[in-house]
């Protein structure tokens, strides 16, 4: 395990025993405000826009533990989205969804 996967799992394994009580048990209500200023949704995301610059194993690191948890928030959807955001903004073209559903993007010019 990388270094930056071992702190992503300290990190996300205190977040998780702070606003956790158990297994499936719902989350306290400071749990979402703790998971944003955390960082940690934000793993995927390059440094330079304001993410740690994780792989994507490290990012699966977080969803494993996310699962274990059975912790709620859609973790692995925030995960993309931030990657998402970043890549349009280096690409610098808007993203179509087609009437399939497909996701499409281009670069301009």
């Amino acid at each position: 395990m990388s270094e930056t996967a071992r702190l992503l799992a300290d990190s996300l394994e205190a977040l998780l025993a702070r606003h956790l009580p158990g297994p499936g048990a719902p989350a306290d209500p400071a749990f979402r405000q703790a998971l944003e200023e955390s960082g940690l949704a934000l793993a995927l995301m390059p440094e330079a826009a304001g993410g740690a610059g994780a792989t994507w194993s490290e990012g699966a690191v977080v969803a494993r533990l996310w699962g274990r948890h059975a912790a709620p928030l859609p973790i692995v959807e925030l995960l993309l989205a931030g990657r998402l955001a970043a890549e349009l903004r280096e690409l610098e073209a808007p993203a179509t969804l087609s009437s399939a559903g497909v996701l499409q993007l281009t670069r301009g010019g």
